[in-house]
């Protein structure tokens, strides 16, 4: 059994902690975001499809009742799973990250479509410019706001100086760069760096390399159930 940490949001955190849970393992949460509702109305449609890159756009799921029947394109299996379970009904899953995403769009949208994109407020633009690039018209709603986290508990810095951590799960650049940083503060670098840290994607390892932490793996795929593959892999 392994003891891991790990940074995703609260809720999404939960959910990975049965996951872990389910192959024998145990998940102590250390969220590094912390995802807040951000009002205001969509932008004026009408629209041919939706799109979403995160399951986090379900804190915002009251305000979501006129587009749960509208084609819905999500960024990856997990957020299309989090998409029905808040009652969308059409709803098409990428591969896992937004490069996927936006061919797959592409391949099933006339040109000219206009997509709403419901969203974080800070978000990559990488999709917008190649769905724009591909004659789609794009309409932003932000729904919800990712803060960083301020520190680490008391009882996680001691888990990790005290080596009861056997590795930590990073699923975003964001939450990898405030990690790293709290990590920091709190002194934590040396003992992270005989860790191992299981990345997403190669993006999301990046902030842990410039802290100086370099025992990295890194999941075949950008999706959960590849990243668990490699945490296992990693500490065999």
């Amino acid at each position: 059994m392994l003891d891991v940490l790990v940074t995703r949001p609260i809720e999404s955190g939960r959910r990975t902690a049965d996951r872990l849970s389910a192959r024998g393992h145990r998940a102590i949460l250390a969220p590094m975001l912390s995802i807040q509702p951000v009002k205001g109305m969509p932008p004026p449609g009408p629209y041919d499809a939706a799109i979403v890159t995160s399951a986090s756009v379900a804190i915002a799921a009251e305000r979501l009742d006129a587009f749960r029947t509208m084609r819905t394109f999500a960024v990856g299996q997990q957020c299309g799973l989090a998409l029905q379970e808040i009652g969308f009904t059409d709803v098409i899953a990428g591969d896992g990250d937004a490069a996927d995403l936006a061919g797959l769009i592409i391949m099933s949208m006339p040109r000219g479509s206009r997509l709403l994109v419901i969203a974080g407020r800070d978000r990559k633009d990488d999709m917008d410019a190649a769905l724009s690039l591909a004659g789609h018209r794009l309409a932003i709603w932000t729904v919800y706001a990712a803060e960083p986290a301020t520190d680490l508990t008391a009882a996680v810095v001691n888990r990790i100086n005290t080596g009861q951590i056997d590795a930590v799960l990073h699923y975003s650049a964001r939450s990898a760069r405030t990690f790293a940083t709290v990590a920091r503060r709190n002194g934590l670098i040396p003992a992270l760096g005989l860790i191992p840290q299981i990345c997403l994607s190669p993006d999301v390892a990046e902030p842990l390399r410039e802290a100086g932490i370099h025992r990295i793996g890194v999941a075949d795929r950008p999706d959960e159930r590849s990243l668990l593959d490699e945490l296992e892999r990693f500490c065999r």
